[in-house]
């Protein structure tokens, strides 16, 4: 298997997997939302906001609480026992190095539970860490080179975005602007075929958001 080859299966494997890592951490946000603060247990439709402010002030606390142990117990088991963390910029430094791999999926899971449990962080990074976790896996195991891989990671970033967001084109301009710098053929067809394919994989666990 020749290196293009190699790297578009890798990018086809990666918009796939955005997707489902959209599906598995938006069902996992709103499951922790919904039986934190008691709402919309029977499958009715409720926002957040209205979720909590019907909630009981001693349920909006226990809630918070929980919150705060999840973070500072979870951050610290992970800075005592996991992996140094690398962020998806500085991994695109030494992209065959990639992401630690069970640190970085254990950071994202803590990040959306936090955030159904009422923390401001925001949902946007959890999904492109997760995705870009599982495309440092492809990248040892598919031999890619340094550009390759590289660029294997960014468009990674970006799918999880698009796919939580349902944002494609946005999230092909992030991986171009943000991520990777360039506007070569390849890194635009690379960029667009991720985001789009992880849309696309999102809509059919999610619908249309």
């Amino acid at each position: 298997m020749n290196n293009r080859t190699k790297l578009w299966l890798a990018l086809t494997m990666v918009g796939i997997t955005g997707g489902l890592v959209g599906i598995v951490l938006t069902e996992l946000l709103h499951f922790v939302q919904h039986h934190a603060y008691g709402y919309a247990l029977d499958g009715g439709h409720q926002s957040f906001r209205e979720g909590v402010e019907a909630a009981a002030p001693l349920r909006r606390f226990y809630a918070l609480l929980s919150c705060g142990v999840a973070a500072g117990g979870g951050w610290w088991l992970l800075k005592r026992y996991g992996k140094p963390l690398v962020g998806i910029k500085a991994s695109l430094a030494k992209p065959l190095a990639g992401l630690p791999f069970a640190a970085t999926v254990s950071h994202a899971l803590l990040q959306i539970v936090t955030v159904g449990l009422g923390s401001p962080l925001g949902r946007e990074v959890a999904p492109r860490e997760m995705t870009a976790a599982f495309a440092s896996l492809w990248v040892r195991r598919l031999g890619l080179d340094e550009d390759g891989a590289r660029l294997l990671i960014a468009c990674a970033s970006g799918a999880g975005l698009a796919a939580v967001y349902n944002v494609p084109l946005a999230a092909t301009l992030f991986i171009l602007e943000t991520m990777l710098g360039v506007w070569t053929r390849q890194a635009v067809t690379a960029a667009l075929f991720c985001s789009v394919l992880a849309t696309a994989v999102s809509r059919m666990g999610l619908g249309d958001m």
